[in-house]
């Protein structure tokens, strides 16, 4: 894996941190001037529309509306991003399924050194794209000028390219574990499974794939019943009304949106991790590429 292709990610996860900063700041703001309105009724109102802006206020909300305004380009080009990345990581899977359940033939390179952890590899940079289109979605405003609720067609479009992501790294989670070369020999405890697999994790690995396995279902399965509850309550009488269902609401997508965020870099350390242990363990990937 090449060393500017690795710095993009670290790129990327920047530029959807600074975008929900913005858009956290601007929530916090909307907030804020909601409540002071509420407390003191329409003459508050009216005075604070009329008080002068400074120019810090006034740089404020340009800045916040060129990061508003720009945010459908990035999400549309951030879906594409991790719909190729997927699409890459589940071919690779494919690929070495299929000669690890082949007949090994004469003159067949055997997968050594990085090679050892592509899998592992393609996963991880396939995992990672997902999140910023995670947290990039969550900031759509659904009821703005900038919302996509007039523009039903994008609506659909949008909903059907998550459902593709998630359809994709579902099939990829799944077939990167039977894409290890070494998956059948995973039950042994000889020397060359110490020496090539320990620090990766030896059985730990093996469990963790099967557990990430159940997580790519239940996670968004859970995700989606949540939202649910929260935006409709179920239709049960009266629930919507109460307090704390209007506090979680008004919270629910900012609150989705640092939730990726925060595994969106734990991810992306535990990538850089690994990388770093492969440099250590079988030379630099850079020269191993070459």
């Amino acid at each position: 894996m090449k060393k500017q292709v690795f710095t993009s990610y670290y790129v990327e996860a920047v530029s959807t941190t600074i975008f929900l900063f913005a858009f956290t700041v601007w929530h916090m703001r909307q907030r804020t001037t909601s409540r002071r309105d509420s407390e003191f009724g329409h003459l508050s109102g009216g005075e604070d529309h009329l008080r002068p802006q400074t120019r810090t206020s006034l740089l404020g909300i340009r800045a916040v509306g060129a990061f508003r305004s720009s945010l459908n380009a990035f999400l549309g080009a951030s879906m594409l991003f991790s719909i190729a990345m997927l699409a890459a990581a589940l071919y690779m899977s494919l690929k070495g399924t299929v000669q690890r359940k082949s007949p090994l033939r004469s003159g067949q390179d055997i997968p050594t050194d990085s090679a050892l952890y592509d899998m592992m590899l393609s996963m991880l940079a396939a995992t990672f794209s997902i999140f910023p289109v995670m947290i990039l979605y969550a900031m759509q405003r659904r009821e703005s000028d900038f919302s996509l609720k007039k523009r039903e067609n994008q609506v659909w479009v949008r909903r059907a390219v998550l459902a593709l992501i998630w359809i994709l790294a579902a099939i990829e989670v799944y077939t990167s574990l039977y894409g290890n070369f070494d998956y059948d020999y995973r039950e042994l405890e000889n020397e060359f499974h110490r020496e090539n697999c320990d620090w990766r994790g030896s059985v730990h690995y093996w469990n963790g794939m099967i557990a990430a396995q159940c997580l790519i279902i239940v996670g968004p399965v859970l995700w989606l019943l949540l939202t649910i509850f929260v935006l409709t309550g179920f239709r049960i009488p009266g629930i919507l009304d109460k307090p704390w269902m209007v506090r979680w609401r008004s919270f629910w997508r900012l609150g989705i949106a640092w939730f990726n965020l925060l595994a969106m870099w734990g991810i992306l350390g535990f990538f850089t991790w690994v990388r770093h242990k492969i440099d250590n363990t079988v030379g630099h990937l850079n020269e191993a590429n070459k």
